[in-house]
């Protein structure tokens, strides 16, 4: 008997284990998108001279700029923390198959709720879907609720939050992200018939210059309030820009950022 003769059974058993393990879906997980699609990070912090602190105090440009990017970077932790920190405590478990979609489960006895993130990913995109049912009195009128949704590829992705009692989303994130230094975020309020529906937050980080901005569709005058604040983290140099217009630049952190003429050129 030739040794092919001998193989080829073998070979045909191998093949078919192998349709039957990628048509189950027997493999890993898929990879979940990164922490920070669902958060700003520390980009006050980040790089040697990143910091939106003025080191002489009476500088004025920067410390509008540092107190605008402080309490909305502030304010979007705060509300993000519970989904954010729950996402993650719920992916921390092992994922489990059901059928075409991946499903990781956790309980949090001291919160009274538990999570159950269910994902598919058919062709290139990550279908991701966030479930708490509350566990005890005062949490179990929750059962089932979808709190957020997610569609994401590899560079790209949106999360859709919902709150309890509303008809449909009321926070869309759209990000990108290249590399850890080439990424995009942008918060929109999307809850309809509130005033606040279309305010926008984008943060960007392209090498070293960062930026954020900020579109408010109506301020308590009922006009639209914007601003844009971009800063080098290398050098700590930036620039404020109100919506009439207005440009407010400070120098670089070796230079104290005292306040400047808005150079003409590129700036920072």
């Amino acid at each position: 008997m030739r040794i092919s003769e001998l193989t080829r059974p073998m070979l045909a058993t191998f093949c078919a284990i192998t349709l039957v393990t990628q048509l189950l879906g027997c493999g890993s997980p898929p990879e979940l998108p990164p922490k920070d699609t669902m958060d700003l990070p520390d980009f006050q912090n980040a790089g040697t001279g990143g910091a939106l602190l003025a080191v002489d105090q009476t500088t004025s440009n920067v410390e509008q700029a540092a107190v605008a990017v402080g309490l909305v970077s502030v304010a979007v932790f705060l509300a993000l923390l519970p989904a954010r920190t729950f996402f993650w405590g719920v992916v921390s478990s092992k994922a489990s198959r059901d059928g075409d979609e991946w499903v990781w489960e956790n309980t949090f006895p001291l919160l009274g709720y538990e999570g159950e993130l269910r994902g598919s990913m058919p062709a290139d995109t990550l279908s991701l879907e966030m479930l708490v049912t509350g566990t005890r009195a005062g949490t179990n009128q929750l059962q089932d609720f979808t709190w957020f949704t997610g569609e994401h590829q590899a560079k790209q992705g949106a999360w859709e939050l919902f709150a309890p009692e509303k008809s449909g989303p009321v926070l869309r994130i759209d990000w990108a992200r290249a590399a850890p230094t080439d990424k995009e975020l942008t918060f929109t309020n999307v809850e309809a018939g509130v005033d606040g529906n279309g305010d926008e937050l984008a943060y960007a980080l392209k090498g070293d210059l960062a930026s954020m901005s900020i579109h408010d569709e109506m301020d308590a005058g009922g006009l639209p309030a914007d601003f844009d604040v971009v800063w080098n983290l290398a050098t700590g140099a930036g620039k404020l820009t109100r919506v009439s217009g207005e440009q407010l630049c400070w120098d670089t952190l070796a230079n104290g950022q005292v306040d400047i003429a808005c150079p003409t050129t590129a700036w920072p």
